[in-house]
């Protein structure tokens, strides 16, 4: 049996009971799960090297629908040899089955192979697919290739209520190879309509002050928010709405594997760091955690509304906190071309 190609990738599934179901995929793929960080989620190692989460929301009206849930399907490939490519797949359908799984849709023969859909016990699809070994080339393990897939599972997300107001899930902008991140709150209204982040008025400011200072916001960087569905009147993210997004924040983080992580604003820096308290004294200095520089900054939005240019003033303060993380990210092995005059 061969797994998909190796990634960096994890899903998320949304399950009633995350332990069991844990289970359930650790014997399908004969892994070993393993608790989380939260009582109520576990990870199961992925045979092509990825990572199944499974979480319990804290509200079951949180629950996605079993047909969407992981986004929209697991795909688990087998077989990986000429001939019959049904026949590895009829043992591993199975195999499934005496794990507690339901068949969707029978086995069949397709140009490529052959693939089944089956059900897990909480009835959330998974497409088993067999191919032969030169059936597909092997995919690229480059990091625009994982971002582009972890976006187009993410867009596919239905755990919390801003999936029925949205016009786009909106995922990141920049560069997956980038050594600095940029979080901040969530999507506005321009962000929703383009699906791509800081796009509006906050955005270019941001650029603005990024290139002031030395930054090309195309190749020295990857931004994104963290919730990635607007809500409703531009308001701030609920906590349930923080809490359904983390996953894929998480996802983002360890994908990109940023040397500094800057905060934009209070909302970002508590619901990434649990860091409570005024950015106004906290913005500018330095949090190490987890193996990394972390730096909160004043959002692009409160700068719009402090415009002053004066020496002291918010403005002036950001432009000093980018110039510090620039220094800090070419004392490492990244270095960036000469600040714009």
């Amino acid at each position: 049996m061969t797994a998909l190609p190796t990634t960096s990738l994890s899903w998320v599934l949304a399950a009633q009971q995350p332990e069991a179901l844990a289970r359930f995929y650790g014997a399908l793929f004969q892994t070993a799960p393993r608790p989380g960080v939260a009582a109520q989620h576990w990870l199961v190692d992925l045979p092509g090297g990825g990572v199944l989460q499974l979480y319990r929301p804290s509200r079951t009206r949180a629950m996605p629908a079993a047909a969407q849930a992981l986004a929209p399907c697991l795909q688990h490939q087998v077989g990986g040899r000429a001939g019959d490519p049904l026949e590895p797949l009829h043992a591993m359908v199975d195999a499934a089955r005496q794990l507690g799984a339901t068949v969707v849709e029978p086995a069949r023969q397709e140009p490529f192979g052959a693939e089944c859909w089956l059900a897990d016990p909480e009835g959330n699809r998974l497409l088993l697919l067999s191919t032969a070994a030169s059936a597909t080339k092997a995919h690229s393990n480059d990091d625009t290739t994982n971002d582009t897939t972890l976006a187009t599972a993410c867009r596919q997300c239905q755990a919390c209520d801003l999936a029925g107001s949205r016009r786009q899930v909106v995922i990141s902008r920049g560069s997956a190879a980038a050594p600095l991140m940029l979080i901040g709150e969530a999507p506005g209204a321009s962000e929703d309509a383009e699906g791509r982040p800081f796009v509006g008025r906050s955005g270019r400011l941001l650029d603005q002050l990024l290139r002031e200072t030395g930054f090309n916001p195309d190749h020295d960087l990857y931004i994104c928010n963290a919730v990635k569905c607007r809500p409703p009147g531009n308001r701030k993210p609920k906590r349930q709405e923080l809490a359904a997004c983390r996953p894929w924040l998480e996802q983002q983080i360890a994908l990109v594997n940023p040397a500094v992580v800057a905060l934009l604003g209070s909302t970002a820096l508590a619901a990434v760091l649990e860091e409570r308290g005024p950015i106004t004294g906290l913005r500018g200095q330095w949090i190490e955690r987890d193996g990394r520089a972390w730096m909160p900054l004043f959002h692009p939005s409160y700068l719009l509304r402090n415009p002053s240019t004066q020496p002291g003033r918010p403005l002036d303060l950001t432009r000093s906190d980018l110039r510090q993380i620039r220094e800090r990210l070419c004392q490492g092995e990244s270095a960036f071309g000469a600040p714009s005059p």
